[in-house]
């Protein structure tokens, strides 16, 4: 028997660390593989049916639906875990947005101190040469 699975939980269940690994629960899951599956769940190129044969990290796409960055039919067995119908979500989308765009430079605290005080220095060799 099939079970609708869909979780809302919010966003910060995910803690992404420098390492590349983000924290789901007490499981690990790899940056790149949450990515690539919600990249290919965005663009409706996951197969209809997710299971072994897949070739997809299913403990991070059952991490996705439990976290409610995917909808998916669960028809796990005992003979293995599976997913039909995987789709994206609304909390997806904005989590792989928030993921793939690059901060502009003038976010970053240190680069704004940098920037004005290589700005700084420029006036006061100006100043210093007159």
């Amino acid at each position: 028997m099939a079970v609708f699975t869909s979780f809302n939980i919010l966003a910060n269940n995910f803690l992404p660390f420098n390492s590349g690994v983000i924290f789901h629960g007490g499981l690990e899951l790899n940056k790149a593989d949450v990515i690539s599956i919600l990249q290919l769940a965005q663009d409706q190129k996951l197969p209809e049916n997710l299971n072994s044969d897949s070739g997809l990290n299913l403990d991070c796409v059952k991490g996705l639906i439990e976290s409610g960055y995917i909808q998916a039919i669960d028809i796990s067995s005992k003979s293995g875990v599976g997913f039909m119908e995987p789709k994206i979500t609304l909390s997806g989308v904005e989590y792989l947005e928030a993921n793939l765009t690059k901060p502009k430079w003038f976010h970053s605290f240190s680069n704004r101190i940098g920037v004005l005080s290589l700005i700084v220095a420029v006036i006061g060799l100006w100043f210093g040469l007159k």
